[in-house]
């Protein structure tokens, strides 16, 4: 595995313990105690409901869109639950039963979910904030907080207020609570701005960012992700999107999936010349083709439908990727690939926590 596959798929496992990383200290700097105090919060007249994007860090330059409602209700949630599933146990191998447990049950109540990234240094970049939305019990999103942290961290857990709101702190890591639906995560440095005067981020009104936004295809997409092409936004397309040397070219990006029955997936890169796109367009088709020779040979009928089914265009200055495929289609070929996961993991996950749904 490479250094850079590695790292993603590490990514993915840290994303999949959002609530432990944010909650046990997943801001890059220290906050200084007179941020926050105890919290004895007195609320006055209630004021208006602020947009969920206006609750992110200003100098957010990219953001991920996630209709949970629409992802828990698709036809192939339970077989992504056991890929989950087992990216946790091997990432998290200790508090992965508490992970799982948590995330299963904040999959049923949150309906929506925001995450943007924020620059860090000249190019690099951290996760800024989460915004998620759903239908929750009293009590019941801190109680994922006292579920989900280490014994240690959990005894450093406390009551803060943050501009008129109440939430919670562990470490660098703070759950503020809008409203009895609506919350912000993150760290405390990152998110109290934006949650004492929420203003939608300058790079959301931009007009690359909505230009490629607003070309995606897919009517009602479970993921939607924009980026800007700031500096920290080109080294994200650069090293953690397939556009690799062409990201350090783009103006902005943007990826829409939706997976309800069957797949639609549609992107968009707008680069700076038209030879860009097309370099960039005839490159992803060679390791398109290249990446179907080396496939086992069990999985080459179908995937090699589904290979081909990926179109790849330059569409004067931009890159485009457009892909459908079936439930008819799809459906198999899901079914080969975890059958192929199983025998790598020597027979399939075992969670310890069924899904909620299961009898």
């Amino acid at each position: 595995m490479t250094k850079r596959a590695d790292v993603r798929r590490r990514s993915l496992g840290g994303l999949a313990a959002l609530l432990a990383v944010a909650a046990c200290g997943g801001g890059t700097t220290t906050v200084q105690e007179e941020t926050t105090t105890p919290v004895d919060v007195h609320h006055a007249e209630a004021a208006p409901r602020p947009s969920a994007t206006s609750l992110l860090p200003a100098d957010s330059f990219a953001v991920v869109e996630i209709d949970v409602a629409r992802g828990r209700n698709s036809a192939y949630f339970d077989m992504v639950r056991e890929w989950v599933v087992y990216l946790i146990q091997e990432e998290e191998p200790r508090d992965a039963e508490r992970i799982i447990q948590t995330l299963d049950q904040a999959v049923q109540d949150i309906d929506r979910v925001w995450a943007s990234f924020v620059p860090r240094g000249q190019s690099r970049y951290d996760l800024g904030a989460i915004v998620f939305e759903g239908r929750f019990q009293p009590g019941e999103v801190e109680g994922w907080l006292q579920q989900i942290m280490p014994d240690h961290v959990r005894e450093d857990l406390h009551e803060i207020e943050m501009g008129a709101y109440r939430g919670w702190q562990a470490r660098d890591g703070a759950l503020v609570q809008i409203d009895e639906g609506l919350y912000v995560l993150g760290p405390p440095d990152r998110i109290q701005g934006a949650v004492t005067a929420p203003a939608e981020p300058a790079a959301f009104s931009n007009a690359d960012f909505l230009a490629a936004q607003q070309q995606l295809n897919v009517a009602s997409p479970i993921v939607r992700v924009t980026v800007l092409g700031t500096p920290a936004g080109r080294h994200m397309l650069r090293y953690d999107s397939p556009l690799e040397a062409a990201g350090e070219r783009a103006s902005a990006a943007a990826l829409a999936i939706d997976a309800s029955s069957g797949a639609e997936v549609h992107a968009l890169a707008m680069l700076d010349t038209p030879e860009t796109a097309a370099g960039w367009a005839a490159n992803l088709t060679r390791m398109r083709d290249e990446a179907t020779r080396q496939m086992p040979l069990a999985m080459m009928p179908r995937l090699v439908a589904a290979m081909n089914a990926v179109q790849i265009q330059a569409q004067g200055t931009q890159a485009v990727v457009d892909f459908r495929i079936s439930d008819a289609d799809l459906r198999p070929l899901l079914e080969t690939l975890d059958g192929f996961l199983r025998m790598a993991r020597g027979g399939g996950p075992d969670s310890g926590a069924a899904p909620p749904n299961s009898p």
